[in-house]
């Protein structure tokens, strides 16, 4: 008979080409991408949302309410949180959040290699790339 043994609990351990998939798979058309990174303006409390599409790039600016490092790192960079599906409403105009699985942020990887982000808050300026090239 063989022995059993009860393992530790275990967690997936997920690699960075998984970004990829999911980008690509949800995302991979064109405006669903557009209106999803829109969206995500929307939810931050922006009055005005442009999309200026050139041809080698897309640029997508608001005036929503920024991050600092904290959020960026803790907020915006976790995936499939449920940040916005427990904020009951948004702090400066008191909107319903429309996004609520977390991975929206994944939506220009479906139609781009790098992601730049330049983000404010409190008068200090961030930026960051995520690429999966």
């Amino acid at each position: 008979m063989a022995r059993a043994k009860t393992l530790q609990p275990i967690k997936f351990r997920p690699v960075p080409r998984l970004l990829d998939h999911i980008g690509l798979a949800m995302y991979s058309n064109f405006n669903k991408a557009i209106a999803e990174l829109v969206v995500n303006g929307y939810d931050a409390d922006a009055t005005h949302v442009a999309v200026e599409i050139g041809p080698n790039e897309i640029r997508i600016r608001d005036d929503g309410a920024g991050m600092n490092e904290h959020d960026i790192r803790n907020s915006y960079m976790m995936l499939g949180s449920d940040q916005k599906r427990n904020a009951k409403r948004t702090a400066r105009f008191n909107r319903l959040p429309i996004g609520n699985k977390g991975i929206g942020k994944l939506a220009g990887l479906g139609i781009a290699r790098r992601i730049s982000v330049t983000t404010t808050k409190d008068g200090l300026t961030l930026a960051y790339d995520i690429d999966r090239g």
